[in-house]
């Protein structure tokens, strides 16, 4: 019986890590533009799941709808952040590398609990609610969290 249950374990062990490998998927002959693709389409269905609570976003500009999805958000900057700008907006300026103010326009500094800039006066989160095709341009990394509403109860 020692010895069969020993079997089985060493099976076990062997057998993981081939399965493990029997899962990947080969991306070799992917081009660049398939891979970025495949990147957005990834990260919109990891944001739709029930498991996911909150995503760290790097800062840039993105575009509502492509890369970050749709909804009603809350952002709150990084521990450390400071006074850092969120900018959202229906249309890209001139250089396309930034947000017109010549559309609808909204813009928010905010303000890491840890940074010396902060004081209770100063934002550190913002409730948004982002639709399809406006851009949002972050100057820091920022977290990103459904907005649930305000939390009340009945008696």
């Amino acid at each position: 019986m020692k010895k069969l249950t020993s079997i089985a374990l060493v099976l076990c062990i062997v057998m993981i890590p081939v399965l493990s490998l029997a899962a990947t998927i080969d991306l070799s002959g992917m081009s660049l533009a398939d891979l970025i693709k495949l990147q957005e389409q990834i990260t919109i269905a990891m944001w739709k799941t029930q498991e996911w609570q909150e995503v760290t976003v790097p800062a840039g500009l993105y575009q509502v709808g492509r890369e970050i999805p749709a909804g009603k958000w809350t952002i709150t900057a990084t521990p450390n952040a400071s006074m850092a700008q969120v900018e959202i907006g229906s249309k890209l300026d001139d250089t396309g590398m930034g947000i017109s103010w010549s559309g609808s326009y909204e813009s928010n500094y905010l303000y890491g609990k840890e940074s010396w800039l902060y004081n209770e006066s100063q934002m550190n989160s913002w409730n948004v609610t982002l639709t399809d095709g406006l851009y949002i341009n972050l100057g820091a990394t920022m977290v990103f969290t459904p907005y649930a509403g305000p939390s009340f109860k009945f008696k």
